[in-house]
């Protein structure tokens, strides 16, 4: 009897491993369509890296899907959009030499960090992140002002004309950007405010780009397709004043103050820049009004939502922009597990897969004026807690990170400094 049960024991490794075998099998044995059927519906509710494990499985998966390497820029599909590239902190930013072309980029949904070597991007300050667009890294190339279009996983590349094609219609400013412990870098670009990429059914990859100068008071839209030989600008004075820039879905979305009758500045509204058909230019249109109970609105993509979060002093407000352009004006009471990064850019966060980050709540940069408001309305605040975090539930205001966000820190810094990092191109 012993010698009976070690033997069914020693046997029942190989009878599982049949079991898996077969089942392998079975799966491996999909029909083509099937298979694609599956891995597209992966990509759609997952992630780019659930898609590659998926292609990993096995031979028949592989060559029955797509491989993404080739068309990282060009099919949408394959765009990270969820992955921001992480700052390291420390004052090693993207390039830095002690990096050794390595950059980390961090998804917002799962928490997941992943470490890409681009050396060929970032060697010797060659190129510069100006900002990023459905996860794509946009670029500078220094050395002849082309602007360029990274997947950082799969490596695929789209180049844009020179830059210097804008400069007889409008001067640049010259701004200093920090590359080293000592060193400097003169870059000839205005601000880069917002940029979107679409793509044509044709495959088309097209850019626009929202460039201001805050010392002149002036914004420049432009936009070019890949192949290009330059960039073109839009003409005229309609898209002077927008400001708080975010892209969606192929489209720029920003916000302005509207002008009374008398002349004084009263209503604000949120307008949609949809990228060029055919010949044409950029058309803008406004799709929406402030409700009148807030001020200092910042447009988010939550989710696959845009959301449009302001503050009446003491507490904040969301609203859905799709139910504002309906004409329906009620703030949203929860928006879940999410949290809100509000700055240059803003971002949204996945809360329960970031244990330190609460959900349900805005984490912005507080001015002094209204941190002596939150005080005078008895909230305690200390005046150095200039990033403080809202909780949606019960109203109430804590401190987020210790000091001010531009300055370093207590090391090692907490993740949500780490994250708020993202909402500002001085960490970029």
């Amino acid at each position: 009897m012993p010698r009976d049960g070690k033997r069914r024991r020693r046997l029942a490794p190989r009878v599982a491993a049949a079991a898996v075998t077969e089942s392998s099998s079975a799966w491996g044995s999909l029909h083509e369509d099937l298979v694609q059927l599956i891995a597209w519906r992966v990509l759609d509710t997952g992630d780019l890296r659930d898609y590659v494990r998926l292609r990993a499985a096995c031979a028949h998966w592989s060559s029955s899907t797509a491989s993404p390497r080739g068309r990282g820029v060009r099919d949408p599909r394959f765009h990270p959009r969820r992955w921001m590239m992480f700052p390291e902190g420390h004052g090693l930013f993207p390039g830095h030499p002690n990096l050794a072309g390595h950059v980390r980029f961090l998804n917002l949904s799962t928490g997941a960090l992943v470490r890409a070597h681009l050396p060929a991007f970032f060697h010797g300050f060659a190129h510069v992140a100006l900002d990023s667009a459905d996860g794509l890294l946009v670029l500078y190339r220094a050395r002849d002002t082309a602007v360029l279009l990274l997947h950082p996983f799969t490596g695929d590349v789209a180049e844009l004309p020179p830059l210097a094609s804008l400069f007889p219609r409008a001067e640049p400013r010259w701004y200093w950007q920090r590359v080293g412990e000592s060193a400097w870098l003169a870059t000839a670009l205005w601000r880069v405010s917002g940029s979107c990429v679409s793509i044509s059914a044709a495959g088309d990859i097209t850019v626009m780009l929202a460039l201001s100068s805050s010392s002149r008071n002036q914004l420049l839209l432009v936009y070019a397709t890949a192949g290009d030989r330059q960039w073109n600008s839009a003409a005229g004075d309609e898209f002077r004043g927008l400001w708080r820039w975010v892209a969606s879905q192929g489209k720029l979305y920003a916000t302005r103050y509207l002008e009374s009758s008398g002349g004084d500045v009263g209503r604000a509204g949120v307008y949609r820049i949809d990228p060029p058909r055919a010949e044409g230019s950029p058309s803008l249109e406004k799709i929406a009004e402030f409700p009148p109970e807030a001020s200092s609105f910042r447009l988010v993509e939550c989710g696959i939502e845009l959301m449009l979060v302001g503050d009446t002093g003491t507490r904040m407000v969301i609203y859905r922009l799709d139910e504002l352009v309906a004409g329906k004006i009620a703030p949203v009471t929860s928006i879940g597990g999410h949290a809100l990064f509000l700055g240059e850019r803003s971002i949204c966060v996945m809360s329960t897969n970031f244990p330190s980050i609460l959900g349900n709540s805005i984490i912005r940069w507080l001015d002094r004026l209204e941190v002596d408001e939150l005080r005078d309305n008895g909230i305690d605040m200390e005046a150095r807690e200039l990033v403080a975090q809202y909780d949606m539930v019960n109203g109430a205001w804590s401190r987020a990170i210790d000091g001010h966000i531009t300055r370093p820190g207590p090391s090692p810094s907490s993740l949500i400094r780490h994250i708020y990092t993202c909402c500002f191109q001085f960490y970029w």
